[in-house]
């Protein structure tokens, strides 16, 4: 999977997490995913940051993941 690939897969994911996944649990699924999709060369996932509409869920996991600093 190449860099921008990997987010644009996430991004396309996410909406669909939102409508079925409560809260709480989106955020501990966003962390896998994002510690999933790094693992496999995915660098673009911050990206993601500046989506519109993009799940608060995931901003909380990132910021679990890497720090307030981070957003």
């Amino acid at each position: 999977m190449g860099w921008s690939t990997g987010s644009e897969l996430y991004a396309d994911l996410i909406p669909h997490m939102m409508q079925c996944v409560e809260y709480r649990q989106r955020i501990a699924l966003h962390r896998a995913f994002i510690h999933a999709f790094s693992n496999y060369d995915c660098g673009t996932l911050a990206d993601l940051l500046d989506m519109k509409n993009l799940d608060p869920a995931f901003v909380e996991a990132w910021k679990e993941l890497y720090g307030e600093d981070a957003v």
